[in-house]
């Protein structure tokens, strides 16, 4: 058996007696915010339903070969959402060229209720009015790392190059930041909940 900590708590993982079982409960603990993440980054409701579907097909395949000692399983998941982020990313601007030079359009037909359940998910002036808020709890260093590596998307490097700093450092940086960041907006959600 092994211990995980994350989302959902801490469970113990034994994957051939209740893989299925944990695997339900990270699902249930994280595809909102997957679902988010694909939303804030794409903009469209289909493509981050399809993006989720995809990530979670991923995890669940390599899901008894997944090894803790690499992170909690929602990082994990996140990990494997930026993966196919990045991989959509690219596909799109080869399909997109291609499209263009078939006449074809691609698109996933989501019925009004699943598109209606998505953009609830994200209400973007609250979500970035409270990212907002959050920024400015961090300090200015991790703020500003933040703001670069995942605002700007720089690669690290340019990240460590801009702040003056080693690349580890920057990484440091980031990490406690986006550490920070998730500390504050979900002590905020609570605070909301429980008004």
């Amino acid at each position: 058996m092994r211990t995980a900590e994350s989302s959902i708590g801490v469970t113990e993982i034994n994957a051939s007696e209740s893989g299925v079982s944990d695997f339900e409960r990270l699902y249930e603990g994280t595809a909102e915010d997957v679902v988010r993440y694909f939303l804030r980054r794409t903009g469209s409701p289909e493509t981050a339903a399809d993006l989720t579907a995809e990530t979670f097909a991923a995890a669940l395949t390599s899901w008894t070969s997944y090894e803790l000692s690499k992170g909690s399983h929602r990082q994990w998941v996140f990990g494997i959402a930026h993966h196919q982020l990045t991989r959509y990313l690219r596909r799109r601007r080869v399909d997109s060229r291609a499209r263009k030079e078939l006449g074809m359009r691609r698109s996933v037909d989501l019925d009004a209720e699943s598109r209606e359940r998505i953009e609830q998910l994200v209400d973007l002036r609250t979500e970035f009015g409270r990212l907002d808020e959050a920024l400015e709890e961090l300090s200015s260093k991790a703020a500003r790392a933040v703001e670069l590596r995942i605002g700007q998307e720089l690669p690290y490097e340019e990240v460590a190059d801009r702040l003056g700093i080693s690349e580890t450092a920057a990484r440091a940086r980031v990490s406690r930041g986006l550490n920070r960041l998730a500390e504050i907006l979900e002590a905020s959600k609570c605070a909301e909940s429980h008004s």
